[in-house]
């Protein structure tokens, strides 16, 4: 008997050591759908592949199957219901190697356009299995808490140095500094950076994007053809997705090339003029039917961290400045999360701004020079219709969740900030991530340490002119409304033209209406006028205001921003 015991017990523990053998990566997540998810990991011998599922974690009663021997292993789960937490577990040549547990779970997605509180994590140049990644991770679990995380979307370098599967495995797939627990109930939706693209194409690239393959490539399933919403882009380079009521853009800022029909962006030729990135964002854009926008990639339009946009060999960020920020501002992008510099750096709402920081011009670059937050009173509104709808974009740069600004390239602390910037944070030692929560009509951005503490915070919110101030339409004998300085801290010029002489009412509001102030009441001549506005005489507070100049049953209205 004792005999028998033995081996039984040596038969078991052979097979657990088999089953543990075989699993070298995963399970992990990709392309979540409202309907379908894609199950992936690595065994050490080519197998087959099984997934057992259900929405009961003791009645696993739904399986699919791939019987192509492999070793990377890619099972989609169809016929799901949206927005339904399912549990799973894995098996290959017969062993079940992971789950099933109560960490092993996935929820789809919810019906596009449903609205609903979405948490969104971001992550740049993280892969670098430190100390840094891995309080950068537990910070955020630990102030997620019990929140799921909807999206989770990597800004590029996510395994150092150069995006081989073996800094994949061991700094991305790792369970003590990385992520190979939390890959079982978390999905991520990556861009590359240039160290990914190291295994990839080096700079400069001379081949046609349509062509890259690499270990980045290897590992993701990207919603190419427009499976989880969006424009079909094709290609995993780049695509898009919706979740809620939020649109998310996955771009891709290292398609630069010598070869013009190779070079997307526009770094080193005009090729991204006729770039087929270029043409899929603005079909993209144009098509979208969700209020919120965000859109993410590696290397930043605008940054002093790290990196200096500003520097000639720079041209990447350049092609990104002048030939991208431009098509997203056009169609009212919200929000642009990015990479590459390791640093936080966080913008007011911009426009405009496509040269140098020597360039950049408050009263024509800034929608709003605020802080942004909400607990002040200063919340960034964006008007959804009006004479400018969906104006002013802010820029984030989070490429220190895992990545420091190194001693020796502290640019962010040589020179001065980037002016386009609100805040920033970076130094030896210094990490952390970025948290979107959005609800509704409001997105809040937060800025969370590895040592655990919000150090910004900012909201942007969308509400409609015609709703707040009774705007019935725009007037066109009225032109070249403008105010000066914008924002302002005591004196301020409202100017105008008229094409024919007219009463005119010109008031005052506060965004929530709250306050008003009638600022002339009388009729104005043909040609050019001026009203100064006083701070003091109007008894005014810190925060944004409206200037509307009413024509009988029309107007005109201009924004307006006191600051100190």
């Amino acid at each position: 008997m004792k005999k028998l015991y033995f081996l039984i017990f040596t038969f078991s523990f052979l097979g657990y050591i088999t089953e543990a053998q075989q699993l070298l990566r995963g399970p992990y997540q990709q392309k979540k759908t409202p309907n379908s998810m894609n199950i992936r990991w690595r065994t050490a011998d080519s197998l087959d592949a099984k997934v057992y599922y259900g929405t009961d974690l003791n009645n696993l009663n739904l399986t699919a199957t791939v019987s192509t021997l492999e070793n990377d292993h890619d099972v989609e789960l169809k016929n799901l219901s949206p927005y339904t937490k399912y549990f799973y577990k894995i098996e290959s040549g017969g062993n079940v190697l992971s789950g099933p547990d109560t960490a092993h779970w996935f929820r789809t997605a919810p019906v596009a356009g449903t609205v609903q509180p979405i948490r969104v994590w971001a992550t740049g140049d993280f892969g670098k299995g430190n100390d840094g990644q891995r309080l950068t991770r537990d910070a955020y679990l630990n102030y997620s808490k019990d929140k799921e995380t909807d999206v989770w979307i990597w800004l590029g370098d996510n395994a150092y140095q150069d995006g081989a599967d073996s800094d994949y495995q061991a700094k991305v797939f790792e369970q003590y500094y990385a992520y190979g627990d939390i890959f079982k109930f978390m999905h991520f939706y990556p861009s590359p950076g240039n160290h990914d693209y190291h295994s990839v194409c080096g700079i400069p690239c001379q081949q046609d994007p349509r062509q890259h393959k690499g270990p980045y490539y290897s590992i993701i399933t990207a919603p190419q053809q427009g499976e989880a919403g969006g424009e079909p882009s094709t290609l995993e380079n780049y695509y898009s997705f919706d979740y809620g009521n939020a649109h998310f853009i996955s771009l891709n800022s290292e398609l630069g090339s010598p070869t013009a029909a190779y070079d997307w962006i526009g770094a080193y030729t005009n090729g991204a003029s006729t770039s087929p990135m270029i043409q899929w964002l603005k079909d993209d854009l144009s098509k979208n039917t969700q209020p919120w926008v965000i859109a993410y990639w590696h290397q930043p339009p605008y940054t002093k961290g790290s990196h200096d946009s500003d520097l000639f060999y720079e041209i990447y960020m350049k092609a990104i400045r002048e030939k991208i920020t431009p098509i997203l501002e056009q169609y009212g992008v919200d929000l642009v999360v990015n990479g590459h510099s390791h640093a936080f750096e966080r913008s007011y709402l911009l426009k405009g701004l496509t040269g140098t920081a020597a360039t950049f011009n408050a009263q024509t670059n800034v929608v709003n020079g605020t802080s942004g937050k909400e607990s002040l009173g200063e919340a960034y509104i964006k008007y959804t219709d009006g004479t400018k709808p969906n104006e002013g974009t802010v820029y984030v740069v989070c490429g220190n969740s895992g990545s420091d600004v190194a001693a020796n390239k502290a640019l962010f602390y040589n020179g001065s900030p980037h002016p386009a910037m609100f805040y920033w944070d970076g130094g030896t030692g210094v990490c952390g991530s970025f948290i979107i929560d959005i609800d509704g009509n409001k997105l809040t951005g937060r800025y969370l340490t590895s040592n655990n503490v919000v150090k910004d915070e900012f909201t942007i919110k969308k509400q409609s002119v015609t709703g707040i101030k009774n705007i019935n339409s725009i007037t066109s004998s009225i032109s070249d409304a403008k105010v000066f300085p914008n924002p302002f801290a005591k004196n301020a010029t409202l100017s105008f033209t008229l094409s024919k002489p007219m009463a005119l009412n010109i008031e005052l509001f506060s965004t929530d209406g709250k306050m008003s102030r009638v600022l002339s009441n009388s009729s104005f001549n043909e040609g050019e006028h001026s009203i100064e506005i006083n701070s003091d005489a109007l008894h005014l507070s810190k925060g944004e205001y409206i200037v509307k100049i009413n024509e009988g049953k029309s107007a005109s209205f201009e924004r307006l921003f006191k600051v100190d």
